[in-house]
């Protein structure tokens, strides 16, 4: 097993989200769109990368309404080859993202 990759050394992060999707930086061949937040992490961890941070984001809607994400920051100490990728809001997909609101 390889030693633990120490901060100083990252040299490449990947951040996933519940509330964004994106191609897989390395393979592209799998796109993130349907997967969990937890398909995304386990996908980036073959690829090599280590888990960084998992944690919550909020962000607010237009209306002034919170949105919570979940989000993931992955990390590596040596850059890898990079595919052609893209990232687009999940728009409308409140079922990924905790709709808070204020009265509840």
């Amino acid at each position: 097993m390889r030693a633990a990759m120490k901060i100083q050394n990252v040299k490449e992060v990947v951040q996933v989200s519940s509330s964004f999707w994106k191609c897989c930086k390395y393979c592209s061949a799998l796109k993130l769109s349907e997967d969990s937040v937890e398909d995304q992490v386990n996908h980036y961890l073959r690829h090599g990368l280590k888990l960084l941070h998992i944690g919550t984001e909020c962000s607010r809607t237009v209306e002034g309404e919170i949105w919570q994400s979940t989000v993931a920051v992955l990390g590596k100490d040596e850059p890898g080859p990079v595919a052609n990728s893209s990232s687009s809001p999940r728009g409308g997909r409140a079922g990924r993202k905790r709709h808070l609101s204020a009265g509840r």
